[in-house]
């Protein structure tokens, strides 16, 4: 699971912001939002233009360079700080994992999407992989079982974790299973918006077209049935001839292709179903939705939340401006997040109040009683 994330010089983050999952309150009821003593469920909250959305593109940088999957190079336009000082323009970020009760470090700094400048790497407390290629293209690397790798890398493209990865056959130790199961986990994370399809960085979809998707896994049945309990009530059927297909939904003895007749709403939940059924799969280890719920209405956004919440496998997070999701009913005070200048902190952190189940948070939210940081 992901414990802790820094970020520094990434778009509009020039000093260092931290989201910390690590420590969570010694609340009784809905035990499930916490893992191992990590936040496996929390909602991020902030003004528009604080850096959510940056946020989320900040978490999977990762995953461009240690998947064989490339993130959309649109999403990463503006990559550095535009106030960063000559000579300290470059981001950096830190990844704190723990697998198997073992605390994994991963920190980097880059230029770039794709130009590294540091690695290090350590687990344990025991600096495993060391990378600095402003001084060497040599790198240092203790795992077991790489005593023979090449650890040499000119190419500022490659991650030397990547690399170590590709070229070595290692033994079953405990540092190289957590470092095997970093890249696992990497693999099933999944960023995505609620409107476009193609807005996602993960590993792609079998088809590029959504319906498709829903009618080759036979799931057009459970679709229904998901709209339905989203309060959507449609009539639902494959029609088509040869490999063109697509849902229709009829109505009488007429029927229309849904992508034409379906509103905003309805479009943002067919998404949201695709990536679910990967998510139902066991298939996502951590997920990030940006503005998840922009075109939900309040009782459908809290259903949402809860149905990630029940995912037993599933790390998430989730951005909102919406207060009504914030209820003891559906995550404790320290799974909400509060994004500001000031930082990321939970509600557990910004108020001297010992906060219970019993108590209103949307109503104290919107009083704005959690504005300052313990």
């Amino acid at each position: 699971m992901l414990k802790k994330f820094k970020v520094k010089g990434f778009t509009s983050f020039k000093e260092e912001t931290v989201f910390d999952l690590s420590s969570p309150k010694s609340y009784a009821f809905l035990p499930e939002c916490i893992k191992d003593g990590v936040v496996r469920s929390s909602v991020i909250h902030g003004c528009n233009g604080v850096g959510k959305s940056n946020l989320g593109l900040a978490l999977f940088d990762i995953f461009d360079h240690l998947t064989d999957f490339r993130a959309d190079r649109t999403l990463y336009r503006t990559y550095l700080n535009a106030d960063l000082p000559e000579g300290q323009r470059f981001a950096e970020f830190e990844y704190t994992f723990n697998f198997e009760g073992v605390d994994v470090i991963y920190n980097y700094c880059k230029t770039s999407l794709s130009d590294f400048v540091y690695e290090r790497l350590t687990i344990g407390g025991v600096e495993v992989i060391s990378s600095d290629r402003r001084k060497d293209t040599a790198f240092v690397c203790t795992l077991p079982g790489t005593d023979s790798l090449r650890k040499t890398i000119t190419d500022s493209s490659i991650s030397v974790l990547k690399y170590i990865k590709s070229n070595t056959e290692r033994d079953t130790s405990v540092e190289n299973r957590v470092f095997d199961a970093m890249f696992v986990f990497v693999s099933k994370m999944l960023y995505f918006k609620c409107l476009d399809f193609k807005a996602y960085i993960a590993e792609p979809p079998k088809n590029n077209n959504f319906i498709t998707d829903i009618i080759e896994a036979d799931k057009v049945k459970e679709y229904e049935s998901f709209l339905k309990a989203c309060g959507i009530i449609t009539n639902l059927r494959v029609e088509g001839e040869g490999n063109r297909h697509t849902i229709v939904n009829v109505y009488g003895t007429d029927s229309y292709p849904l992508d034409e007749v379906w509103s905003t709403g309805t479009h943002a939940l067919s998404i949201f179903f695709c990536w679910l059924m990967r998510m139902k799969n066991g298939n996502v280890s951590f997920l990030f939705i940006d503005e998840f719920d922009a075109f939900y209405y309040y009782t459908l956004s809290r259903g949402i939340i809860k149905q990630l919440r029940e995912i037993t496998n599933l790390q998430f997070t989730v951005t909102t401006h919406n207060p009504a999701t914030i209820s003891t009913s559906l995550l404790r005070p320290d799974c909400y997040f509060i994004m500001d200048k000031a930082g990321i902190k939970p509600l557990s952190a910004r108020t001297d109040r010992e906060l219970r189940e019993a108590h209103n948070l949307e109503k104290m939210f919107k009083a704005d009683a959690f504005s300052s940081i313990s």
